[in-house]
């Protein structure tokens, strides 16, 4: 075997190929043109623009490609694919069939509705029936988060820009009709539990989006997921009216812009939409002659306040806006300039204003873009810290008394020391009934817990039971120490709340625990 394979080094190419089967080298030829096609579409005519989802697989690297799995290599064929043009052709005159001949389009990303209008699917989808259990206890992270940054005594501002499916309801008709069937209920759910947990932080655009938009004739885009430019109006005035520096536009002047919508895109369509557009010099005089609102402001936002920001800017004294992509790919990211630079942004923020579109609002609160890893969520925590330790200090928190803690899957060695004696220990600490008149209530551990990275502490809100949507974690540091000091609302206790020490089979000291009603 060593000696055939010697005898094979310099051989021409083609001579590995005599002999074989003319379909060896038929498959062997498909096989280079599946691979060259692409490239060879791509080189003639560049990339083609994003359709069916909002961004093509990208390329694996090399050592991906070569190594022992597969994974890189579907990679790869993913990404050519995806990109090759007669496939996005065939793609575009299938949606193209579907929506002008048979009048109707239901593709993965978009759904054809009534009046002309497309809907992205997946926002319609999100709130699918079988969702309502999930998104109800979701909306507790939410809630947890407002009762943190209230107590703080945090300017915080919770702005959403409605789903275009909620301002235009009477259009969700047809094929969309048919995945939202509990949408209004799922919708009432989350907007009374915004409001209702809120503390006067959430606000809705919804209605100034009507107003504005019963003006200027029409509210969103007929092929896009976004409001028209002209609800631009709508926004800067509802910030302003929330801030207290309440402005109205004196006269509404618009023009039009024409362009290529993300919808059709989606689907491979070129059907450019006109849409109405605010003047900008209008805009631009009417901040000129306004107060600006002072301080240094933060805004933290998706897609709807990136086309707003440069109409917005000019109306605060100071001001930084931050996509929350870009938060969160900077939060993976870390240790990370860019992350440094916001986080700094954020401490230094008189004011913090987050902006969400209504459809990924409550679950923002649980993945990564405002949950408690996010730089939001340390932010509300580190804010939250400061006070508890202000008001809650050695002097006026108490240990928590030993009637108050239950043990679960834990032995106490000594009065500081304790051994997990099972998976999944705990403590669970009942604050008993506040006292009358008494408004926050106190929480401060310093714990160790080598071989363990965070500290869980499940905070059920009053009447919720325990879930994963209560969780604080706090990091702890490379020995498995920290301290976390948290102040919380009395109005939001529950009868017991849970903590969870380690997530190691190691011992864990706790050197303070101590609570109070204040």
């Amino acid at each position: 075997m060593k000696q055939d394979v010697q005898d094979l080094r310099g051989v021409p190419l083609t001579a590995l190929f005599r002999g074989e089967s003319a379909l060896k080298k038929i498959q062997i030829a498909l096989f280079a043109l599946f691979l060259t096609g692409p490239l060879v579409t791509l080189s003639i005519f560049g990339l083609p623009d994003l359709y069916e989802r909002r961004d093509f697989t990208s390329f694996p690297t090399l050592g991906h490609i070569l190594s022992n799995n597969n994974v890189g290599r579907k990679q790869l064929s993913d990404a050519l694919i995806e990109r090759f043009y007669p496939r996005k052709w065939a793609v575009s005159a299938r949606n193209w069939i579907d929506w002008r001949i048979f009048g109707f389009l239901d593709t993965d990303t978009v759904v054809s509705g009534g009046n002309g209008y497309l809907f992205y699917k997946p926002g319609i989808v999100s709130r699918d029936c079988s969702k309502k259990d999930d998104i109800t206890a979701s909306l507790e992270a939410y809630r947890l988060h407002m009762a943190l940054a209230a107590a703080a005594g945090m300017d915080l501002m919770i702005t959403m820009s409605p789903n275009k499916e909620t301002v235009e309801r009477d259009s969700v008709t047809g094929r969309a009709a048919i995945y939202a069937k509990c949408y209004d209920e799922i919708r009432q759910i989350e907007t009374d539990a915004y409001q209702r947990y809120g503390r006067g932080m959430f606000h809705s655009h919804e209605d100034s989006i009507r107003r504005i938009g019963s003006r200027v004739g029409q509210r969103y885009a007929r092929y896009d997921t976004h409001w028209v430019p002209a609800m631009h109006i709508a926004a800067i005035e509802d910030i302003r009216e929330w801030l207290g520096y309440p402005a109205r536009l004196p006269t509404i002047n618009t023009t039009t812009q024409t362009r290529n919508m993300e919808l059709t895109g989606m689907v491979a369509q070129n059907d450019p939409e006109t849409i109405p557009d605010a003047v900008d010099d209008d805009l631009a005089k009417w901040a000129a002659q306004l107060q600006k609102i002072p301080g240094r402001t933060v805004i933290l936002h998706d897609s709807f306040y990136m086309a707003l920001a440069k109409r917005l800017s000019p109306h605060f004294q100071d001001v930084k806006f931050i996509h929350l992509e870009d938060a969160a790919a900077a939060f993976r990211n870390q240790p990370d300039a860019q992350y440094d630079e916001i986080v700094a942004s954020l401490q230094q923020a008189d004011r913090i204003i987050v902006n969400s579109v209504e459809r990924f609002m409550a679950m923002r609160y649980v993945n990564s873009a405002l949950s408690w890893e996010s730089v939001l969520g340390q932010e509300i925590l580190r804010r939250n810290s400061i006070a508890a330790e202000a008001r809650c200090g050695s002097d006026s928190a108490a240990d928590a008394p030993e009637s108050s803690l239950s043990l679960k899957n834990l032995e106490r060695v000594s009065p500081a020391r304790f051994h997990a004696t099972s998976g999944d220990p705990y403590i669970l600490v009942e604050p008993g009934a506040a006292p009358a008149g008494t408004k926050t209530f106190c929480f401060s551990l310093a714990i160790k817990a080598p071989g363990s990275e965070i500290v869980g502490l499940a905070i059920p809100g009053r009447g919720a039971a325990f879930s994963k949507y209560s969780v604080v974690t706090v990091p702890l540091d490379h020995q498995g120490r920290g301290e976390i000091n948290l102040l919380l609302p009395a109005d939001y206790m529950g009868s017991i709340f849970r903590i969870t020490p380690t997530f190691s089979s190691e011992d864990f000291e706790i050197d303070r625990l101590k609570t109070r009603w204040q």
